[in-house]
């Protein structure tokens, strides 16, 4: 010791006292330890809503935890049997995640649906409960079905197969669409809206029909019981929903449709029907077809004669003849001049337009 006090006096030393601070976290260095269970929003449907059987259910729901969620499982469950109606498990490694899907649900009786969600953060908080709930209630009233029965002279249509046009050329299709409006039933205690717009779509249908069919079924639920004098629609939009900007609307709505507008028109498409025509008798079908009707009053209205009879939980059907073969031939047996006008795309075509609408309200019978 006298040793080392000699030393020290002979070779001053500073002492440098150092210190650690540990952090008292379980956690990795910097991040606190997450004691939440995640956090589950249902941004749709609203808690207890309500709706109609058969219509359809947008869930939405968002995930986010402090940390990490590992696992989450969602369920759709019917309260009354306990039926699983929807059922998945997902493992996404991430602080947040989004499940969104549709459910369309029938039902014979009122029934509660719970959203039940089990989520599973890297911590093991668990969140398990339900989420939320919504009712489905029984369908009230019955179907509406509007079958059109599409042929071409008499025989079933079908998109992509060829066909005599009335002047001797050979043509095919390859899309038939258009737009209904204004779809209502009357009686003498007023008028039941059924549809103020909607696009309709047949091409798919068409390019895969039904063996030796071609009936298209436009369906209508939840049609208020009784009886109506008739059904009334237009083929077209009237002058008021023509106005209108599809960029004002979503996708998702049959006027916010962009592809279906015309823009140097100002109006929508009403009717498209296209494909290909081989004019020079070749076999080579070179020319485009495009036959697309709208702008100002070039709707069509139809009404249906006699009673239609909807009753409760029942399926009423109204039939429609489309023959193809009459949009090219006039009431006084005038061929459209197809070689001339096989598209339409120029304000100058007004009057072939207006043909064509004109051919279209007697192509259609009921």
């Amino acid at each position: 010791m006298a040793f080392l006090l000699q030393c020290f006096k002979k070779f001053p030393v500073s002492i440098v006292l150092v210190f650690f601070v540990f952090s008292c976290n379980d956690d990795e260095v910097g991040n606190p330890v997450d004691s939440a269970a995640p956090k589950i929003e249902v941004v749709s449907p609203d808690i207890n809503a309500t709706f109609d059987s058969g219509q359809d259910i947008n869930i939405e729901i968002n995930l986010t935890d402090e940390s990490e969620i590992i696992s989450y499982t969602i369920k759709v469950i019917n309260s009354l049997n306990q039926e699983e109606v929807y059922n998945k498990n997902v493992f996404p490694a991430n602080s947040s995640a989004n499940e969104s899907f549709l459910l369309n649900l029938e039902v014979s009786e009122s029934t509660v649906f719970n959203i039940e969600v089990k989520a599973t953060d890297d911590y093991d908080n668990v969140y398990e409960d339900i989420a939320s709930s919504f009712t489905v209630n029984r369908k009230i009233g019955g179907d509406l079905s509007l079958d059109f029965n599409i042929t071409y002279q008499g025989n079933p249509f079908e998109l992509f197969k060829n066909y005599d046009y009335p002047s001797g050329e050979t043509v095919y299709f390859t899309r038939l669409s258009m737009y209904i409006s204004d779809l209502k039933l009357n009686n003498a205690q007023g008028t039941e809206i059924l549809k103020e717009v909607d696009f309709v779509n047949m091409t798919t249908f068409l390019e895969n029909p039904p063996a030796n069919a071609s009936v298209y079924s436009y369906l209508i639920d939840n049609v208020q019981a009784g009886t109506y004098n008739n059904l009334e629609f237009n083929i077209g939009l009237n002058n008021e929903l023509n106005d209108s900007d599809p960029f004002t609307f979503p996708t998702t709505h049959p006027l916010g449709l962009s592809s279906e507008h015309w823009p140097g028109w100002e109006s929508y498409v009403f009717f498209k029907l296209e494909g290909k025509l081989d004019y020079e008798a070749d076999g080579t079908f070179d020319q485009d077809i495009a036959l697309h009707i709208g702008g100002e009053d070039t709707f069509r209205n139809f009404t249906t004669e006699g009673a239609i009879v909807i009753e409760d939980q029942g399926e009423t059907k109204v039939n429609f003849d489309l023959d193809i073969h009459k949009i090219f031939v006039s009431s006084t047996g005038e061929i459209y001049d197809i070689i001339s006008n096989p598209t339409i795309h120029d304000l100058d075509q007004i009057n072939e337009v207006i043909t064509l609408a004109d051919n279209l309200e007697n192509a259609i019978s009921n």
